[in-house]
């Protein structure tokens, strides 16, 4: 058995038949309960983190994670999972694979919101992590091959979701969490200050769809997003533009 892993293994995932994906997808989702297993461990004893629900989180991510492999060819159909002409997997696939991991950073983030913090951070925190995924999901065309990844002929790294999902998590847990849990105090009783966290909300909102949106602000900035210096260099103003809002919100 062990032997028919290792071959499976060493031909690469998007070599393997429909019988070799199931084996393939199921051992991935047994070695994620493992690595998980302990993580949860560390998690419980050195935060006190929920081991039963820490458990569950990386339970449903394997599920979620295997599935995704078992339907290669489906992702394949949609998504143009190869790209044929760029290296390693289309950028528009790498959105759609992002998936369980969004869940599974919205899962521990609330988890340790609600273990610090409380329910209403839980709830805040959890749901915000979710927004970099969906925006760039609805924006997918933007993330093709096609669309991003030449710059005057020339192959570059051009819009890597790894990039941009990371910034809308910092965005997540930065601004657009901290107008969500206003909002939820609000809509509880425990604040009367709506007028103002609805203005922080749509204001972080608008941040996070521009820092979303490359091929809008690669017209607007005076540098080439698209080549892994100007990445580089977009994720700097990304981070300080998050860190302004994040003041502005405060004292607005």
């Amino acid at each position: 058995m062990f032997t028919n892993l290792n071959i499976i293994r060493s031909k690469g995932w998007i070599n393997l038949n429909k019988d070799e994906l199931k084996v393939y997808s199921i051992y991935l989702f047994f070695y994620t309960e493992v690595l998980g297993l302990f993580l949860c461990l560390l998690l419980y004893f050195f935060l006190h983190i929920d081991f039963v629900l820490s458990l569950l989180g990386i339970t449903i991510f394997g599920v979620m994670f295997s599935i995704l492999i078992y339907e290669r060819d489906f992702l394949d159909e949609k998504y143009d999972l190869i790209s044929g002409r760029f290296p390693g997997m289309s950028y528009a696939s790498v959105v759609v694979m992002l998936f369980p991991l969004t869940f599974a950073v919205s899962w521990f983030i609330a988890l340790l919101a609600f273990t610090f913090e409380g329910l209403e951070s839980a709830i805040a925190f959890g749901l915000a992590m979710y927004f970099p995924f969906v925006f760039m999901f609805l924006r997918l065309n933007v993330f093709r091959d096609d669309n991003c990844r030449l710059v005057s002929g020339e192959q570059v790294i051009g819009y890597h979701p790894v990039f941009f999902l990371l910034l809308g998590f910092m965005l997540g847990r930065g601004p657009l969490g901290i107008s969500l849990l206003w909002i939820i105090k609000d809509v509880l009783g425990y604040s009367n200050s709506f007028n103002h966290d609805i203005i922080a909300l749509v204001v972080s909102l608008l941040c996070g769809g521009l820092i979303l949106s490359p091929d809008i602000m690669n017209k607007m900035l005076p540098f080439e997003i698209k080549t892994f210096d100007g990445l580089l260099k977009y994720c700097l103003f990304a981070v300080i533009l998050i860190s302004v809002v994040l003041f502005i919100i405060n004292f607005i």
